[in-house]
């Protein structure tokens, strides 16, 4: 017995989806509410506060040359190590009394440095916009004493003291749903497609006349013949 080819053309692919359109409508929908259900109401909302210090090299004057900031942007490397390091971490923790691990506590924390600068931001995130902030201005007291002490700094300037956020970072609900509305829509496209790909009984006369097999009548569907 001679296998089955399997043949389907792009059009018969197109066509079977706009026949299953609302299924198509109907799946994304549902994952776009379940996801922005979850996102809403399950999952905390988060909040950043941030604060920033300028760290003041020895020789530091008012006429820096390029050269200069790129060396002292190099080094604010070494300052994002020393802001995340377990002595830091630990002192904070103490200082503020936190129930909090040492990575619990990193996972928390955001080093951004703006290139050629040495100016640092600390970014804290926490479902309590307060105990953001406080999280955020006791990691830079401990950060700017301890910056000076092991790189022997000048000085570590406050540029900006972290406030408690009035607006949530997270989640983002909006971004969320579109993302279940999406992965609805292509997981169904995706059955649809596989279902249709993997079926081989046979719908139409073209594939009988492609497999050799002589057609000796058809039948044809109609309500109105008894």
């Amino acid at each position: 017995m001679n296998n089955r080819i399997v043949d389907i053309s792009l059009f018969d692919l197109l066509n079977v989806l706009w026949l299953r359109k609302w299924i198509i409508v109907f799946v994304s929908f549902v994952f776009g509410c379940i996801s922005f259900l979850y996102y809403q109401f399950f999952v905390p909302k988060t909040y950043t506060s941030d604060t920033r210090i300028y760290v003041v090299s020895k020789g530091d004057n008012k006429n820096l040359s390029n050269a200069d900031l790129q060396a002292g942007s190099a080094l604010t490397k070494d300052y994002k190590e020393i802001i995340l390091s377990d002595e830091v971490l630990e002192e904070t923790i103490s200082d503020l009394k936190l129930e909090s691990t040492l990575e619990s506590l990193a996972s928390k924390i955001k080093i951004s440095i703006p290139a050629e600068t040495r100016i640092i931001s600390i970014s804290v995130t926490n479902t309590n916009s307060d105990e953001a902030a406080r999280i955020a201005n006791g990691i830079r007291k401990v950060a700017a004493l301890k910056i000076k002490e092991v790189t022997q700094v000048t000085d570590v300037t406050t540029l900006q003291t972290a406030r408690p956020p009035q607006t949530p970072s997270g989640p983002h609900v909006r971004k969320s749903t579109t993302a279940g509305l999406v992965l609805g829509a292509f997981l169904t496209v995706f059955l649809v497609v596989a279902k249709e790909i993997l079926d081989d009984r046979i719908k139409r006369f073209e594939e009988l006349e492609k497999l050799g097999i002589p057609i000796l009548g058809s039948i044809p569907l109609s309500k109105n013949i008894k």
